[in-house]
């Protein structure tokens, strides 16, 4: 089968300096266990490999990270993933004496800046996110007074903003079309509103060239966690542009096995942020011997 690659593709700067804070953590402490607080990044193969290397994973499924850190003791040693996080929380941490590694996506911490300023100056906030991801949750409880969600395509109280220049910023997956439509609609009502709102540069590259394979391919897999909301956007574009090819979300050559069943020509293949370039290349190599 002839293979398409569409760039960028592997992890984004983001997840990859995630990882590398949590193995920094695991050589500076290799006698002590290394906690996960929440899923490092989106990727199940990602999170189980942390597993296979000794690190413990604090499921947020299961407890809040806030009860999570109820359970560690002083010196205990713990990676904040990289999505962002409740800012209370790291004081709680401080107070409780333990060691943490921030893995903080920086686009998520610029975010969070910008709010915690604004917030300061007496102003307000509204966040275009999805509900539970998160970033979103992590943002939300800033000042859950002064930072409102907005939901594209769902209703929102416009008049529990007093503001008449909030602070407008965004999670940092979210399609670019949906962004646009959300500031657009919020400029409507808000005509002074401060934009700040925009998506990190990986998710943005990959939604652009998302559109970019030939016209010929019969086949289009996206790779990446269903968990993985840039992962999502990109497989949902695809299916919109290509209506007359295959549209696969896998996270792995495994997990593409099960889905595959009949011959196809040609494939265009692209990888959410999460992914990293192992995968990435295995499926390539995967669907070139079909």
């Amino acid at each position: 089968m002839k293979v398409t690659v569409i760039n960028p593709h592997g992890f984004c700067a983001g997840v990859q300096k995630a990882l590398d804070h949590a193995y920094k953590a695991k050589k500076e402490h290799p006698a002590q266990p290394i906690y996960i607080l929440g899923n490092l990044v989106h990727n199940e193969r990602v999170i189980g490999d942390l597993v296979k290397d000794g690190f413990i994973i604090l499921d947020e499924r299961k407890k809040s990270l806030s009860e999570w850190i109820d359970t560690l003791n002083k010196g205990d040693i713990f990676v904040f993933s990289a999505h962002g996080h409740d800012p209370h929380l790291d004081e709680k941490a401080a107070s409780k004496g333990l060691v943490c590694y921030d893995a903080t996506c920086p686009f998520v911490k610029a975010n969070s800046t910008l709010i915690k300023r604004r917030i300061t100056q007496g102003g307000e906030v509204i966040f275009i996110g999805q509900a539970g991801h998160a970033e979103t949750e992590g943002t939300l409880k800033i000042d859950p007074s002064k930072v409102f969600l907005f939901e594209p395509k769902k209703s929102f109280d416009f008049s529990q903003v007093s503001a008449k220049n909030p602070l407008l910023v965004s999670q940092t997956t979210m399609g670019t079309e949906e962004m646009k439509d959300s500031v657009s609609l919020l400029k409507d009502h808000f005509p002074e509103i401060d934009v700040a709102a925009r998506v990190c540069d990986a998710t943005d590259k990959r939604q652009s060239a998302i559109c970019t394979a030939p016209e010929d391919i019969d086949l289009y897999v996206v790779m990446g966690s269903k968990t993985s909301n840039n992962t999502m956007k990109l497989l949902e574009l695809a299916t919109a542009k290509y209506p007359k090819a295959v549209v696969l979300r896998c996270l792995d050559v495994e997990d593409l096995k099960t889905a595959l069943v009949k011959p196809f020509k040609h494939a265009a293949l692209i990888s959410g942020a999460s992914t990293g370039l192992r995968e990435f290349e295995e499926v390539k190599d995967y669907l070139e011997k079909l």
